[in-house]
Formats: C-alpha cells, structure tokens, sequence
C-alpha cells in the first residue's frame, strides 16, 4: 500500500480529466487484485510457516516492487521546467499554501481530511477489529482481507467508470458522505461477521467513490503546470510530417487551398481557416456542437459571460491564468508561461503615443467601416488595435492588418466591405497576373472537379487573390470552364482528349467526360482495410464493422448481397470481412455464403464442395486465392479471401437498378451516395451507416479518421518503402493508362495498419486494375513478401482458371466463361483430385456416384446396369464394349476431345 500514492500521481499526470476518475478506479482495481492475492498467501504462509515467512515474502515482494517503478515507471511524468525549484521538500509550507489559493482545491482539500479521517482510522484498526472482536485467525483474517479485495476490485473495476459517465462528480461526493454516514452507523449495530462482511459492500464503495473523486477533483483544480494531462504523453512520438499535395481528402478531413488560405473542414462537423501570412485562424463549427467545445476559442454557447474558463474547469477574469491553462505541453519546446496579471500594453505608453494610438484605431468608427457596425461591434477591435499597437508600434504592416480583421468580420458576417482598401493606400495588395484582389471570395467557388461537394460548415466567405469571375482556378492559372481537364483513375487529361473505358469511348470536354452510352457490364470493389470502389467508379473508406448492404435491386426482392464485418487487429481497429451474403427472389433457400475461410455455405447452413451448379448458381473455385459465384441473373461475385479482396460485377442487365455501399449504377457518381432515405449523402460514414443493418451491431461514434500511418507510427517507415514500388518500373508500363497515386496512398494507410496482407492486397488490386488495360503485371517474383507457393503439382498464373481442371468436373460439365484471376492451378491436361488434393492425369481421377467416392476401374451395380469409373466418371459396361476396337486401332470419343487434338490418320472428329 505505501506504493498508492506515487501510482495515483502517475495515474493523474497520464491521464485526461474527463476520465481521470475511471483511471484512478481501475488503479484501485489492480490495488484490489493485490489485496486478494497478498492476503490469500499472508494467511496461508502464516498457519503453515509462521508469521517470520510470510514478513520475508511481504519484504521481497516490495523489493521486486522498486525494480519494477524503476524499469517501467518513467523518471518524469510532469513537464521539467528549465527554472529550478529551490524549496526542497514537496511538503513545503508556502508550496501547500499556494495551491491553497487555486479555487476549490481549499473546499476539495478540507472534505478530504474531515471525512477522509475516522476512515483512515478504521483502515489502520481494520485488522485488529476483526482478530479481537471477532477472535479471527491469521489465515481466517487473510480471507476476510481477500474477500475485501474482491469487493474492491469489482467496486473499481465495473461501478466506478459507470457512475463517473452518468453523473457529476459533484453529486457522488455528496452520495459517498452521506452513505458513509449510515455506514457509520451499520457498523456501531454489528454484533457477527457475517453483518460485517455485509456492511463491508456499501463500506468500500463510499470510500471507493470519495477518495477517488476527491483525488480527481484536486487534480483538475489546478493549472496543468502542476498536474499535467495526458496529451504530453504523445509528446515523445512526434508524428511524422508528410507533405501533402492539395486539395486532399484524408478520410473524411477534406484538405483545400483558396488564395492564401489553407482550409481544412470535416462535414458536419467544423471547417478552419488559416492564413499563414497574417498568421490568423477562423474555425466555424456545425450548429450540434452549441456548447460543446472547449479552449481558447470558448464554449460557444452564445454567452460571453462564461468563455473564460480554464481548462480545469475554473472560471476566470484573469486573462494570463485563462491562457496558460490550455497550452499544450510539449517536452521538445520551451514556452514560457504569460506572466499573471498580464500587463496592459498601453500602460506604459507616454500620452503622445496614446493619442496617436487612439487617432488611428478609432478610424474603425468612420467610413468606409461604419457600414458594418450594425452587424460586427468595432469596439472589441478598437481595444485590439491599441494593445497591437501600443505593444508593436504604429507601422503600416501593424495598420492594415488590423482593419483586416475587422473587415474579414465582416465578410464573415455576410456584409464584405469590398473597397475599404482604396482609403488606405498603404494598405493596397497586388496580386500576381491573371489574379485579382477580392474581399470576399466564396469558401466553395466553382471546381474543375465535379466530385468536389459544398459542405454546410463553411465560412461566408475569405479574401485574398483569386480569378475573375468567369474563370476558375485550376493547377496555378486561371482557365475558361471549356479549358478544364477531366480525371480518371488518378489521371489528369487535357479538354478534347478521348480514352477508352470499358465498352465505351470517352471525349474530356470542359471538365466532364462525353461517353458513349453502350450498356457495359459495371464492378464494384471491396480491397484492405474497407475501400470502397462504387460501379461508377467513386472510392471511399469508412470504418465499416457492422454488417451492411452492399448491393441490391431497387426491384423489390430480385437479389441482395450483404458483407459482414467485424474489428480486427491487435488493437481491433481496422475491419476485416467475415462472411459475405448472396440471397435472390428473397429466398432463403437460394442463399450463398462466402465464410472468411474460404468455405461456401448454402441456405446458411449447408457446406458445399466445389464446383457446384444448379438452375440457380455456378460456383468454382477460379485458384487457390478466389472463389467465384455467378448467377443466372448476370451477377459474379469473386472472393479472395486470402487479402481482403471482393469483387462484384454486374451485367448492363442491372444498370440503374442497384442500390447499397457499391452506388447507383448508372455512371453518375454525384449520386453513388444515396441513402435507403432517398437523400443523397455527403460524407462516407454517413452514407455508409445508413446502409448498416440496424440488427447486426451498433455503429461507431463519428470521429474524425486518424491517418494510420500516424496513429501506428512504428510501422509509417516500412509502408513508405514497400508502397513505392507501385511507382517504380516493376508497374511503370501501367502508369499512364491507370494512375498509381490514390493505390499508393490507400496501399501506404493500409500496411501502416494491418502489414504485409494488407501491402499484398494493395498491390494486387493495382495490378488486377491494369489487367482490364490489357496488361499483365507479374509482380510477386519481385516482391518476397508477397510470393506465392503454390502446393504440389500445381501452378502458379496471373490470370487463370480452373474451370474443368477438376475431377467433378469430368461428371459434372462445366460451363466456363472468360473470367479469371490469379493463382494457383492444375496444368493444362490435368485435373485437381479431392482425394488426393494434387493434380493427376484424368485417368487417374475418382468418380462420385450417391456421396460415395469410387477408385478407377471400380464397378458398381446399378438398377439399370452396370457401371465403371472411368477417367473421372461412370460409364455403363456396354459402352466400354463398344469401345473394343480391332488390332491395330484406337477407339476416339469425339465427346471427350482434348483441346489441340487434331487427326493425323484415319477419320477426323467433326462436330454434328
């Protein structure tokens, strides 16, 4: 026990105040556990050794205890300022006096040790107690001990975190004072053991509940300087800086620059604007988030009266006090704290100064900015400009930049004050050629890019150098919307280039492709860690750990695929497929299961061999790494279960028919995000969990989506050099029909997360693209991570199938098409055994007849006649009969032509 304190204090330091009073419980957890073990082997060692054994146990356990605080416990867990600390002993008096002075630590502080102190007195007697008035043994006293540790443990452990999240910490303190009272009392009435062990519940949990909130409270009471939070726990992992080229979408945090701007906005949610000149940032949050934040910024709840409070909680006028409390802590810089009170700039300022300072900010009262006062007060700005200027000097630079703040108030408002410049001439911009100066500048303005969405969080609007307004800004320049070039698959094409995408021929013409309208078949693809790609070409990601709609018929019932994902990982954060679901004519005997083992189910329940085929269903294994199912209705699922792969295709029978995660269908991509309400979603994870099967599980809270690589930082280094090689000359012949930037980039977030799977789906996905150019790409040779070893006798392939190189098939016809992906199979010529699980020559192949399995040669009688297994299947005695040709001659079965087989003596087969 004389380690708690010190492991509250680490505790504290390591922690967020939110949910520091759960941290402390779940330490009182572990403290619990010790108690149950510590006390069980006390009483043991006791009644078996003596008292000497179990004091030398309890002496090497603590021994054991100070190696461990000082291998794991870190040296400092508070921010180790630069000026030292010449008072000595942490117990000084001016120290405690001066924490005194934090408001409500005095309160928490005498609470603490008024009610803290008959408590701590039952503590030290607890034991003597229990051996006198109950006349316990030693080792009946270690169970006792044992049994309060249990009801510690489950107290700390599963009630303290519930009751912090539900109620204020205000009203458990009360509850723990008052049930600490009756307590009392219960325990005056106590005439056995059995009432003591009862008395003992409600006992733990006041104490449990007091001392843990008052240990939080004192905590938060104070400025972080002096408890420091947990975000300085990351502050030894910096994260890795990463240029990025704009605008860029990182999940679902879109990344945009406008002017001189950077603005970075998440739907929904907020949209910040920065202005790394003037060194000036604007945050607009969504209307749900009306007090709910926190910071410098305030709590915006519309009441100015209350913006000032500290991070812990404390509301201030003291403006340096308010300030320091929200600096984040970082152990690589020094800041120094603003100094309390924080010293009035002009105070120090001769009059003449003052007078000069007050003629120049007081020109916010006059035109041209007397229009906006109706809608922004300019006296705010006033008592800015005189601290800026009394603080930096009256220059010009100093000036302008003052009335602009005022101005981009205003714009912000929705009242631009548009040529406020043209009276201060030191105050004039010039902009480079093509670009003129505009006061307000729209936070949406018009986009080459079609995909790009207005989103309702943005600013009115921003200044700065922009184009004309019959032109839009693309790629550094000015251009007309009829010079606007078209993207494709990462790729950038001039306006009246022409490219060939499926079955139809494409013209760029001002930003949008001019296609052909032939009915093309449509796919939609799943790949590492939940990308989406939509029939129509849109790709997205949401942390998809439900079970959701993928695809299905707007036609009522004609078929529905679903996927079912769950988390994954080490640290179940990332999603990974476990079954995917097929159903047509809302059957339930027509569904198909695809397991995450790569085993097909029918009807749920059913495991079926392969190949298997019916009036319904043709399903095969196309290699050792996909299986596929089509259906009568023109729909082909292919799974590679192996690397996160799924892959649906539709024929043109279904364009304008689907609904679900794969889109619309029907080459629109501004609608792929419609939603089973009929709106038309703008973010992923909305788009997505609406789509979610309100019976599988609850849906994630919508957080904004950390990058990986940032998150798993250990592994940022190895997903850079392996994802590059999608850039260098092993695809290079692909480049320029399929850009490799956005695989890159999904490649680069998803081995950051899930490894080397995840690298091998990626790159295979980009070389899957290429295949439908006509290019085949065989880079697992290149790549020892992701080679493939292919079992005995069999073969590896790009792109392959194994349609009618299986044993069943002999018996059981198939029909093939021309799909086919990579993997291993049989060579041409032989056929893959179940019996054997190799390959072998067809002479060698089984025969199935009734679900029992015959050699060849084998002959079984039937009701009809009899029959052989014969080079895979049965065939009746009499045919073999026929098949006895004189010497000299060998009987040919036209029906059982080997592919190549040509006649070179006697009568060719021809087809009748």
């Amino acid at each position: 026990m004389h380690s708690l304190p010190g492991s509250q204090m680490v505790v504290t330091d390591l922690s967020e105040k939110n949910k520091r009073a759960d941290a402390l419980a779940k330490l009182g957890l572990c403290f619990g556990i010790g108690m149950i073990t510590g006390s069980s082997l006390g009483g043991t060692l006791s009644t078996r050794f003596g008292e000497k054994v179990a004091a030398y146990v309890a002496s090497g356990g603590s021994f054991i205890n100070l190696l461990l605080v000082l291998k794991f416990i870190p040296k400092h867990t508070k921010r180790q300022h630069t000026k030292k600390n010449d008072t000595g002993s942490v117990f000084n008096l001016g120290e405690i006096v001066r924490l005194m002075k934090f408001p409500g630590v005095a309160k928490t502080f005498t609470v603490k040790i008024i009610s803290g102190m008959p408590s701590g007195v039952f503590q030290v007697m607890f034991s003597i107690i229990v051996m006198n008035f109950f006349e316990l043994q030693a080792e009946q006293n270690g169970y006792l001990m044992a049994y309060l540790g249990v009801v510690q443990m489950v107290i700390q452990g599963a009630v303290i975190g519930r009751l912090t999240t539900r109620y204020s910490e205000n009203s458990l303190l009360m509850f723990s004072v008052g049930l600490n009272s009756l307590v009392g009392l219960a325990q005056a009435l106590t005439t056995n053991i059995f009432q003591f062990c009862v008395v003992l519940v409600p006992m733990m949990l006041s104490l449990s509940i007091f001392n843990i909130i008052t240990d939080s409270m004192l905590t938060k009471s104070v400025p972080a300087s002096d408890t420091v939070q947990a975000k300085r726990r990351m502050g030894s992992t910096r994260p890795q800086i990463q240029g990025l080229q704009l605008p860029h979408n990182l999940h679902d945090i879109e990344l945009e620059k406008i002017s001189d701007y950077i603005l970075v906005s998440q739907h929904q949610v907020f949209m910040l604007a920065w202005q790394g000149v003037s060194s000036s940032i604007y945050i607009k949050m969504s209307p749900e988030f009306v007090g709910r934040t926190c910071g410098l910024c305030g709590n915006f709840n519309a009441d100015v009266q209350d913006d000032l409070k500290t991070s812990y909680g404390v509301l201030t006028e003291n403006l340096a006090m308010f300030g320091n409390s929200w600096m984040e802590e970082d152990p690589q810089l020094t800041c120094q704290m603003v100094p309390s009170p924080y010293p009035f700039p002009c105070s120090v300022q001769e009059t003449y100064n003052l007078l000069k300072v007050e003629k120049v900010c007081t020109s916010l009262l006059k035109v041209p900015f007397k229009s906006c006062h109706e809608y922004v007060s300019p006296y705010s700005y006033i008592a800015s400009c005189s601290n800026d200027l009394c603080l930096s000097g009256s220059s010009g630079d100093i000036v302008c930049q003052v009335f602009t703040e005022y101005t981009r108030a205003c714009a912000h408002a929705g009242h631009p004050l548009h040529n406020w410049r043209s009276h201060f001439p030191l105050c004039g911009i010039e902009c480079p050629a093509d670009l003129l100066y505009r006061e307000c500048i729209t936070c949406c303005p018009v986009h080459c890019n079609i995909e790009h969405i207005c989103i309702d969080s943005k600013l009115q609007c921003l200044d700065g150098c922009y184009c004309p307004d019959d032109l839009i800004y693309e790629d550094g320049i000015c251009v007309k919307p009829s010079e606007c070039p078209c993207e494709h698959r990462g790729m950038l094409y001039p306006s009246g280039h022409s490219i060939q995408e499926e079955c139809n021929n494409c013209t760029c013409v001002g930003g949008v492709w001019n296609c052909t309208e032939h009915s093309c078949p449509g796919e939609c693809s799943v790949t590492g860690d939940m990308y989406f790609q939509s029939f129509d070409g849109r790709v997205y990601t949401f942390p998809a750990t439900c079970q959701y709609v993928l695809a299905k018929s707007r036609s009522p019932g004609r078929f529905i695929v679903t996927i079912h994902n769950t988390p994954c990982g080490p640290n179940l954060d990332r999603a990974c497929i476990q079954s995917v679901n097929l159903v047509l004519n809302d059957d339930p005997r027509t569904e198909v299961m695809l397991s995450h083992s790569g085993e097909v189910y029918m009807a749920s329940q059913i495991r079926i061999s392969l190949p298997y085929s019916d009036e319904m269903f043709q399903i095969q294994e196309l290699s050792s790494m996909f299986v596929q199912v089509k259906t009568v209705q023109g729909l082909r699922l292919q799974y590679n279960w192996k690397e996160f792969r799924l892959y649906l295709q539709l024929g043109e029978l279904w364009r304008d028919d689907t609904v679900g995660l794969c889109g619309t269908f029907n080459g629109n991509i501004q609608d792929d995000f419609l939603a089973p309400s009929g709106m038309i979603e703008s973010s992923p994870n909305l788009f997505g969990n609406a789509w979610r099967l309100s019976s599988a599980c609850m849906p994630r809270p919508s957080l904004p989506q950390l990058d990986p690589c940032d998150t798993h930082q250990q592994a940022a280094s190895y997903a850079v050099e392996k994802c590059d090689v999608l850039m260098q000359e092993i695809f290079a012949v692909c480049h320029e029909h399929v850009s490799p930037m956005a695989f890159q980039l999904q490649c680069r977030a998803d081995v950051c997360r899930c490894g080397v799977a995840c690298l091998c789906s990626a790159l295979a996905h980009y070389a899957r693209t290429c295949r439908k150019h006509n290019i085949i790409i065989e880079f697992r040779s290149h790549v020892p991570e992701c080679g493939v070893t292919c079992p005995p006798t069999m073969e590896y392939g790009v792109c392959v199938s194994s349609c009618e190189r299986h044993c069943l098939s002999l018996s059981l016809p198939q029909i093939c098409g021309d799909e086919c992906e990579e993997g291993c199979v049989c060579p041409q010529g032989t056929y893959y055994s179940m019996r054997t699980q190799t390959c072998v020559k067809r002479s060698e192949c089984s025969c199935s007849f009734l679900g029992a399995d015959y050699s060849p040669g084998d002959v079984i009688l039937t009701s009809s006649d009899i029959q052989i297994c014969q080079d895979g299947k049965l065939v009746s005695q009499s045919i073999i009969t026929d098949q006895i040709c004189p010497p000299g001659q060998v009987y040919e079965d036209c029906g059982n032509m080997v592919e190549g087989l040509s006649a070179s003596k006697g009568l060719a087969c021809v087809h009748t």
